[in-house]
């Protein structure tokens, strides 16, 4: 039997008598660990892709950290604890689950990027449907991201991670 004692302990569930999944800190995952896989596989994913959009200048990192933020504890809490711990996003992660907020200059990052990108698909030629249609999408995700406020506490404003 696998010793998961470091990230996992079981705890016996007073509804269905069988053992159910905690985390270190002991709070108690969402149902078996078979549910915990995709939330797993999705934080993952979206911490490499976040962290190949601090290289990759078309790429943003903010939206994928958001994603990996909401879906780490629900897969991994040694992930979710390190990446509220981690320097260059624990901020923004944290203002993000706190005040729902995105910092100005990230703010302001991912918009450029996404119009910048936008260009790209239209300067290689992409199909104009596919442009009117990302387009769309991408006006969506730039509203979405402009409408949260900035966080409140200082220091925050300066930080981006895309």
């Amino acid at each position: 039997m696998l010793n998961r004692s470091r990230e996992f302990s079981p705890i016996e569930s007073r509804d269905k008598g069988g053992p159910i999944q905690a985390g270190a800190d002991g709070a108690r995952l969402p149902g078996p660990m078979g549910w915990r896989t995709p939330f797993l596989i999705l934080a993952y994913g979206c911490v490499g892709i976040g962290a190949l959009g601090v290289v990759v200048p078309l790429l943003p990192t903010t939206p994928f950290l958001v994603v990996a933020a909401w879906a780490a504890p629900k897969g991994s809490p040694r992930l979710d604890q390190w990446l509220r711990e981690h320097p260059r996003f624990g901020a923004i992660i944290a203002a993000w689950r706190h005040e729902r907020a995105i910092p100005r200059r990230a703010k302001f990052v991912a918009v450029v990027m996404l119009m910048f990108s936008w260009l790209v698909l239209w300067a290689g030629g992409l199909a104009w449907p596919a442009l009117i249609g990302l387009a769309v999408f991408f006006s969506l995700v730039a509203g979405f991201v402009l409408s949260r406020p900035c966080p409140s506490g200082g220091g925050l404003s300066g930080q981006v991670a895309s």
